[in-house]
């Protein structure tokens, strides 16, 4: 299905404002995790921002068509935006599950895990498609393993914005009884 071109200047501005408040939450997380581990912080935080970066904004700068080889060299670029973000991406439950384990959080690090085998599975079932032998038979759920390896990586950053909700209101709560 071909998109009208306006879309195609609505999308990219869309991811563009996306990025900027992903930037917004990547600052976020730093400072959420820097008292923690300042390395910690900083790739947690550079995952996230590198995922916003080529994820969002470059494979929406690069036209591709539905009719595209994959050996075509927009197809090609657009892959692998995509596939080096969602490394980078990896990289939040692999962190977080290990950070888990540290602190001996044997179910946070369960769910982390989780979300990252998740994650890859589906993934390797989306890149599957490519594959001669096995590629027919996914052909039509290509669009659901995509989406199923997003849903498996956003879950960790819905986590750590859960757990930061949680902190600001323990805080200000805290706050507000020593003020009282």
């Amino acid at each position: 299905m071909k998109q009208p071109a306006l879309f195609k200047h609505i999308l990219i501005a869309a991811r563009l404002l996306l990025v900027l408040c992903l930037f917004y939450r990547v600052f976020g997380v730093y400072s959420f995790f820097q008292s923690e581990s300042k390395r910690l912080a900083k790739i947690l935080a550079g995952a996230i921002a590198l995922y916003g970066f080529g994820d969002c904004i470059l494979t929406g700068l690069v036209k591709i068509s539905d009719s595209a080889s994959f050996f075509s060299p927009a197809y090609f670029l657009h892959a692998a935006f995509s596939g080096c973000s969602m490394v980078a991406m990896m990289f939040v439950p692999l962190l977080l599950a290990y950070q888990a384990a540290l602190k001996q959080q044997r179910a946070t690090a369960i769910f982390y895990s989780i979300c990252l085998i998740g994650s890859i599975i589906a993934l390797i079932l989306f890149a599957a498609y490519y594959l001669p032998l096995i590629g027919r038979f996914l052909s039509s759920t290509r669009g659901f393993w995509q989406r199923l390896s997003l849903f498996f990586l956003y879950l960790p950053a819905l986590s750590i914005a859960i757990r930061q909700f949680a902190s600001f209101f323990k805080n200000s709560s805290t706050k507000s009884r020593e003020n009282s």
